[in-house]
């Protein structure tokens, strides 16, 4: 959209670019044509691209109630601009429309604890650089499902520490 306006007794021309994508980055030219004359400028223009993941991540069951995920973006198929400053997990069962978040920033594994035993859960990140628009759309989804007993026969029974004599 353009917009014209005065500044200080000048006249002051703006254009927003709306939809646009890393292929519009580069050089353009503005021209301004008036009664006095005509003025060329070259503008550089970079399109910054919130970061996303292109593969699910890696999600595994490591408890009756407990899932295990791998955050740890260089083995995710990152895709965007800027260094990556946060890391949200975001998680619910497959058959709820509510996401709920817990943030990674500064972990390499993150545990969702406090499942459902023997269900399905769909797990996704949401991953933010520096800036304005910084916080990129969430990643290709997980399935994976809780564990319906734990391996080598052991129970959901809480461990109860015994006393030190």
């Amino acid at each position: 959209s353009s917009e014209m306006s005065t500044s200080g007794g000048k006249a002051v021309h703006s254009r927003t670019l709306t939809n646009v994508t890393s292929t519009d980055s580069g050089q353009y030219t503005c021209t301004v044509i008036t009664v006095a004359g005509q003025d060329n400028r070259a503008v550089s223009v970079v399109v910054k691209v919130p970061p996303t993941t292109t593969i699910p991540p890696p999600v595994r069951a490591t408890g009756l109630t407990e899932l295990t995920v791998d955050v740890q973006t260089d083995k995710l198929g990152l895709v965007g601009d800027g260094e990556i400053i946060g890391t949200d997990v975001q998680f619910k069962p497959a058959n709820e429309s509510s996401w709920k978040t817990i943030s990674a920033t500064e972990y390499r594994e993150v545990k969702i604890q406090n499942l459902s035993p023997n269900t399905t859960y769909e797990v996704r990140l949401v991953l933010s650089r520096p800036g304005v628009g910084g916080r990129g759309k969430p990643g290709p989804t997980a399935t994976v499902s809780t564990l319906t007993h734990m391996p080598g026969g052991r129970t959901s029974r809480p461990v109860v520490p015994l006393p030190v004599h």
